[in-house]
């Protein structure tokens, strides 16, 4: 497998785990919310102290989980700038054995 086609996988693999991520982040969102409206309600003491362990627990959660997003943008971002990188490098080796292939042909002709 070639360096871009590569790359073009890793850029894939990194926008499914970006949705992943995404999906994560929403979800410990929603269940946050929940805690917040279960605080809400008229509760014993333990109740509300259990439900604010919770609660810090899913903050702590959100925050590694938008860590590890930051690290996939990244990652992706990288990876998309080295494909960019590539290609006009392709595109120049590619220009470069045209003209050689002309060169020949001209001396062949000659």
């Amino acid at each position: 497998m070639d360096t871009r086609a590569e790359l073009k996988k890793l850029i894939k693999e990194a926008e499914a785990e970006l949705k992943e991520s995404d999906r994560n982040i929403a979800e410990a969102r929603q269940k946050k919310c929940i805690l917040e409206a279960a605080l809400r309600c008229k509760r014993g003491a333990s109740t509300t102290k259990m439900i604010n362990e919770h609660i810090e627990k899913h903050e702590k959660g959100l925050k590694e989980l938008d860590e590890i997003r930051e690290v996939i943008e990244t990652r992706l971002s990288n990876t998309r700038s080295v494909l960019n990188a590539l290609e006009p490098e392709e595109q120049a080796e590619k220009d470069e054995q045209k003209k050689e292939g002309e060169d020949e042909q001209m001396r062949e002709t000659e």
